[in-house]
């Protein structure tokens, strides 16, 4: 069991986000998005190199969205999903963890030099890190909201 004390506080980086904006257990952004189109590009290079095509569960999404077009969500500042906008922060630079099978803890390089061509700079890039509207993050200080399975996405610029 985990606990993240009320008092303690983990700004997200104001590179990005806003003063008061935090996480507790997330990695550094509130949610995770990848797309199935993104992944499928990925695995149809991993074949091409005749390795095993891999799970979404690598990247460690919290949403999953399926556009048909690859990296789709590289080309946005903002999804909405359902009724509820979020801005898309930054790109997630990916360490290793993507090429580590959760299942057998057995690690695939295969899997890292396959995504080097997603390579910027140093860093190697996969999904995309969101950070909700000002008006859903006042929304989350009194109440939850769902995302549901099939809900809509849509872009705006």
């Amino acid at each position: 069991m985990v606990w993240f004390p009320d008092t303690s506080q983990r700004q997200i980086d104001l590179n990005y986000a806003q003063i008061g904006e935090q996480v507790a257990f997330a990695d550094g952004f509130p949610l995770l998005l990848t797309n199935q189109a993104s992944l499928d590009d990925l695995n149809q290079r991993l074949v091409q190199r005749l390795a095993e095509p891999i799970e979404m569960i690598r990247f460690r999404p919290n949403i999953v969205i399926n556009t048909g077009c690859a990296f789709e969500e590289d080309q946005h500042a903002d999804v909405v999903i359902g009724e509820h906008c979020f801005k898309v922060a930054k790109p997630c630079a990916r360490c290793i963890i993507p090429s580590i099978n959760p299942l057998t803890t057995q690690r695939q390089a295969e899997v890292s030099n396959a995504l080097s061509y997603r390579k910027k700079g140093r860093d190697v890039l996969f999904g995309q890190n969101l950070l909700y509207s000002n008006a859903l993050y006042q929304c989350l200080q009194n109440q939850t909201i769902e995302l549901n399975f099939g809900d809509p996405v849509s872009w705006k610029a």
